[in-house]
């Protein structure tokens, strides 16, 4: 089941629990034509894959084999909280992910 939910990434209408409003909230939105998807952890925005509803794979926590809450990571957040977590292969792409620029 992680790996089917880790090819198709993470959908708009999935939903997280929010620590400043103490609630469950939708993990993405739209504004215009694009997908924006907030971090489960910050709250920072992020963009979406281009037009298909679903948040980038770099912004899954399942991608970096991670079992967390948090639907949608921002990549600031998975170096500062579970950078440790993470095998010597996921380190390597997550060091070439922030040298491009990469949220």
């Amino acid at each position: 089941m992680q790996v089917a939910s880790l090819r198709v990434g993470v959908p708009l209408s999935e939903r997280q629990f929010d620590k400043e409003l103490g609630g469950y909230q939708e993990v993405g939105y739209r504004k215009g034509k694009k997908e924006f998807f907030t971090c489960g952890s910050c709250r920072g925005e992020l963009a979406g894959a281009d037009k298909h509803g679903r948040a980038k794979n770099r912004n899954n926590p399942l991608f970096w084999g991670l079992e967390v809450e948090e639907k949608v990571l921002c990549l600031r957040c998975v170096k500062k909280k579970y950078e440790a977590a993470l095998t010597w292969r996921k380190r390597g792409y997550l060091k070439d992910y922030l040298k491009r620029g990469y949220k």
